[in-house]
């Protein structure tokens, strides 16, 4: 079996911490979107009427999640690039 250092690269404890927060805080975000989301659809159910709180929280919370993902991915370099024009 191989080791967890073999398949991860080095990287400098900074950066380290920076993954596992944007790690963290995307599952809190994306979690909480789903708690929100269950519980609309249950008072939908229960009570015949929506929470339109819990639809506007999710919709910002999950922005946020883009948000912060799109500003990983850029301080960390792990975009997508593509060329359009070649040679």
């Amino acid at each position: 079996m191989s080791d967890l250092s073999d398949l991860l690269p080095p990287e400098p404890w900074p950066q380290r911490v920076s993954r596992l927060l944007a790690w963290a805080a995307g599952a809190i975000i994306l979690v909480g979107c789903s708690g929100l989301i269950t519980i609309d659809v249950i008072t939908r159910f229960l009570f015949r009427r929506g929470m339109v709180e819990s639809f506007e929280m999710s919709g910002y919370a999950l922005a946020a999640c883009i948000g912060l993902g799109l500003g990983f991915a850029t301080t960390s370099k792990t975009h997508v690039r593509v060329d359009i024009l070649l040679d």
